[in-house]
């Protein structure tokens, strides 16, 4: 890949899709978040909340309502599997020593749920 593109030229910006942030802003209205904790990642795509904000998103990017909770599923359902991969990745003994208490600080921080490793 050459280093032209990383200089894109003016009309490339042209045919680059921009969001409607007005209907995005609308999208939203009355939509509650930021009152609760983050949950665990495979417990906080179960939760209302959050799926109600998702799909305000989506829909403010333009997508219908049927269209929205379709994407919204397998993009949830993608990044349980995204997460799960790289926990894999990371290796058992990472997740085991997380839940033992027996890692470097930044460790304690991650939430694994059963099954996940």
């Amino acid at each position: 890949m050459g280093g032209g593109v990383l200089h894109p030229l003016t009309v490339d910006y042209k045919s680059l899709p921009v969001p409607d942030f007005g209907l995005l802003s609308r999208s939203l209205v009355g939509v509650v978040f930021g009152d609760r904790p983050t949950l665990d990642y495979s417990e906080e795509v179960k939760q209302e909340d959050r799926r109600r904000l998702d799909l305000a998103v989506l829909r403010g990017l333009g997508f219908s309502e049927a269209d929205a909770g379709a994407i919204l599923d397998e993009m949830y359902q993608e990044y349980l599997e995204v997460v799960r991969d790289r926990l894999i990745k990371a290796g058992r003994s990472l997740a085991e020593r997380v839940e033992e208490g027996v890692s470097p600080m930044w460790m304690g921080r991650l939430r694994l749920s059963d099954g996940d490793y």
